[in-house]
């Protein structure tokens, strides 16, 4: 039985529409109270294609102020799957458009239609197809929906040329970690400027989609590179646009997955692929449904870290980075459902996970639960995993804090978070405001004779930036013995890891007299960075990826 239309009168005066679901739910295509507001929500819109898609159209009010402004050269497609909403949306909104106008409804799709419909798009000049979706409309009956988007629109081919290398990339923009160093790194591979989505300038999501849908048909690439899912929608909009273009996306995680998946686990799509800089979270990703999953190192940007190796310093001992507590802590906390009872688990979850730094952290959480006979307050995977996290960053604090305590003596200063360490440390430690990474951390490196690096423990076997910018800036790193760092570097000839404070305190007065051991090694991990971990590096195993 199919479900069944309702048109009733809105609050407003206006007309609106429900749908009865043959389980007796009732969805509504349009406010209650004042469905004339959704012309709002769509204001923005352009229309740029020569073929407009409407997929599902309600009542149209999205439509009510906008239809005028369809180019009279376009070709409209107007997919509605109740018969009286078509009906209502021709005699209404289309009534004065002069375009050519075809119809799909639940009750008038055919095959010989459908055959009609999609040799007449492949033969429109320069085919640029945009589709405008009525949200609530689309959502109730998508099964309808895409089926004949796949049918109509996905036979025209937004990339010209099949490639044998993947070579132009679809960036995702912002103001994001590592998007410029990546932008850079295409840019020199390539000869050209990456295309570009802007997503941080994007209003609303029938604006998102409508540009992402122009830009990928503007610039014809060959695959999507986000960080971190950063530019993503929640609603699938990416995925389902990229299957249709036949492009592929690489999402490289350069934080943990867990958190970030959350809110976009349902963005997915098989035909997404998962690069992270952290070997142990790949299984977690295969299992979230990725074509394939890969680990992918940081590296760093010459242009950005670069200089002759430094023999004096203005600072003999440093830290640049986060303490990772105050109000780092206090935005991870708002996430979940906090309660001071956790306080005791999150201590010792964190003391655990520093003692066992590979061990899954949920698997940490459950064993402590288990041993005090103290149950959590909750179970649902929102909290769970915030919580975890919570822990994971406590864990790092409580990792630089001792190492920090343990060099203060030695006479170390932090740069960057000055109200963090001096909530840890008072009057102990010497404190510097917070750098830029772009413009002014290249110059804090080489300010500092012995820079001391400590690894996040969401971390638990790969390396940060430290480890490469510090040496391509010209100055020296003592860093935490993560294991990737000895498949990365020759320990003690290009790159030098402390086990624990005691080590580090031996290992950090020796490189602050030795000078000419420090330009030794910054010159070999130079030598090692240039040929082997530049963000050039990375994109090229990014193109080497999609082309097995």
């Amino acid at each position: 039985m199919k479900n069944s239309l309702q048109l009733f009168t809105a609050s407003s005066g206006k007309l609106s529409a429900r749908v009865i679901l043959e389980d007796d739910t009732v969805r509504h295509l349009h406010s209650t109270v004042k469905p004339e507001a959704e012309t709002d929500y769509f204001q923005n819109v352009t229309f740029w294609g020569n073929v407009i898609i409407f997929t599902g159209v309600g009542l149209g009010y999205h439509l009510a102020e906008k239809a005028a402004q369809i180019p009279s050269t376009a070709t409209i497609v107007v997919i509605e799957y109740y018969d009286e909403l078509l009906k209502y949306s021709c005699n209404g909104i289309f009534k004065n458009v002069t375009n050519e106008i075809i119809t799909f409804s639940s009750s008038s799709v055919s095959d010989e239609k459908v055959k009609e419909v999609k040799k007449k798009l492949l033969d429109i000049p320069d085919t640029r197809i945009q589709i405008i979706k009525h949200p609530a409309s689309y959502d109730i009956n998508s099964f309808f929906y895409d089926d004949l988007l796949k049918k109509i629109a996905a036979p025209v081919k937004f990339k010209t040329v099949k490639t044998a290398r993947y070579k132009k990339c679809l960036l995702l923009i912002g103001t994001f970690f590592l998007q410029d160093e990546c932008r850079r790194a295409l840019r020199e591979i390539t000869g050209e400027e990456p295309a570009l989505f802007e997503y941080e300038k994007i209003s609303s999501d029938p604006v998102y989609e409508s540009e992402l849908q122009r830009v990928i048909q503007n610039e014809k690439p060959d695959f999507i590179l986000s960080i971190n899912m950063k530019g993503f929608d929640g609603s699938g909009i990416l995925g389902a646009t990229a299957q249709r273009a036949g492009l592929p996306a690489i999402i490289w995680f350069v934080d943990d997955p867990h958190p970030i998946l959350l809110a976009k686990e349902n963005a997915l799509t098989n035909q997404m692929i998962a690069c992270c800089w952290e070997k142990t979270y790949l299984p977690f990703l295969s299992g979230k449904g990725f074509r394939k999953a890969h680990y992918l190192p940081l590296a760093t940007d010459p242009s950005v870290f670069s200089g002759e190796p430094v023999t004096s310093s203005a600072t003999r001992l440093g830290f640049i980075g986060s303490s990772m507590s105050g109000v780092f802590l206090s935005e991870i906390k708002r996430r979940f459902l906090w309660s001071e009872s956790l306080v005791p688990l999150i201590n010792q979850v964190s003391d655990n996970l520093l003692e066992n730094p590979e061990v899954n952290i949920y698997t940490l959480v459950k064993m402590y639960c288990e041993k005090t006979g103290v149950p959590l307050p909750f179970s649902d995977k929102r909290n769970m995993t915030w919580l975890c996290a919570y822990c994971i960053h406590t864990a790092s604090m409580k990792k630089r804090r001792d190492i920090i305590r343990a060099l203060i003596p030695s006479g170390i200063e932090t740069f960057g978070d000055p109200e963090g360490w001096k909530q840890l440390f008072g009057a102990q430690i010497v404190t510097h405001p917070d750098l830029d990474y772009a413009t002014q951390l290249r110059n804090a490196y080489r300010n500092i004779a012995v820079n001391v690096n400590s690894t996040s423990c969401q971390m638990p076997s790969a390396v940060n930036q430290r480890v490469f910018d510090i040496p391509m800036a010209g100055s020296f790193v003592v860093s935490d013995s993560q294991k990737d760092l000895s498949s990365l570097f020759t320990i003690n000839k290009e790159a030098v890891c402390y086990g624990d404070t005691k080590e580090l305190r031996d290992i950090v007065h020796y490189y602050i007299k030795n000078v000419s051991a420090r330009l030794r090694i910054v010159k070999a991990a130079q030598r090692r960075i240039s040929s082997e971990h530049t963000y050039v590096h990375r994109m090229k195993t990014v193109m080497d990826i999609l082309t097995h």
